[in-house]
């Protein structure tokens, strides 16, 4: 067994119904993510489209990895599929030593919710909200008292470099600072891997450089981070630089 987590065996139903109720964490690191012949294929009609063709990959815990690739190479596909906003034609796919085929829709939404952080290239802040109100808003569907949640987001913001624009709407912030509170949303949670489609997508190249060193030392300190990104520059931030070219890496 995977000496990262210990699997505590219940009745398959339960293990449907709340993936962390039987994964725990431990501090030696292990392989959070593998994937075995993940295929994913949409249809236009009566036309099969294979987007993904069979997909083997192994992610680290505390790995910093891009996907790279053409448009229509299958890269944001397979960030959605191990990021749990869709789900594979067929293949398998481990996190966290466990298999997460049989999950449910209620378990997938648990394991987005409470161990994975997302940032995209579109901020998808609430306009003329605070930079605090928009950090603290995934904490608010847990059972958490105002207080912490407060704390945390507060926490999250520091981390950021933001600390003194947390009373700020976001829609009166600059492009680099929405992007630097959708980065503290997405670690308030304390996840165990964070996701990034073109998160430097829409920035200028020295504003995309300090949300990269941002994101580069979060990876020094343990997070794991995978993103899909067009930019060479970006890219070479990370440890491991995957490359897909029609559904498969090569």
């Amino acid at each position: 067994m995977n000496p990262d987590f210990t699997l505590i065996h219940l009745p398959h139903a339960a293990m449907v119904a709340s993936p962390s109720s039987y994964i725990k964490k431990s501090t030696v690191a292990q392989s959070l993510i593998v994937v075995r012949q993940l295929k994913k294929t949409y249809w236009l009609g009566e036309v099969a489209v294979p987007a993904l063709r069979g997909i083997n990959l192994e992610i680290k815990k505390g790995e910093f990895v891009a996907f790279m690739g053409p448009s229509g190479s299958g890269k944001s596909t397979l960030m959605n599929l191990l990021a749990f906003l869709d789900v594979p034609t067929s293949g398998t796919y481990r996190f966290a030593n466990v298999n997460t085929s049989d999950f449910n829709d209620n378990a997938l939404a648990e394991l987005r919710n409470k161990r994975i952080g997302f940032i995209f290239q579109q901020f998808y802040l609430l306009a003329r909200t605070t930079a605090l109100e928009n950090v603290r808003l995934p904490l608010m569907y847990q059972h958490m008292k105002k207080s912490e949640q407060l704390e945390r987001a507060e926490t999250a913001l520091h981390k950021v470099g933001l600390g003194s624009h947390m009373q700020h709407e976001s829609n009166k912030l600059s492009g680099g600072q929405q992007q630097r509170v959708a980065i503290a949303r997405a670690i308030v949670n304390n996840p165990d891997i964070l996701f990034g489609d073109e998160p430097t997508g829409n920035l200028d190249s020295k504003t995309a450089k300090d949300i990269m060193k941002i994101l580069q030392k979060l990876n020094q300190e343990g997070r794991t981070i995978v993103l899909v990104t067009h930019d060479t520059k970006v890219a070479t931030y990370a440890q491991r630089i995957i490359h897909l070219q029609d559904g498969l890496i090569v």
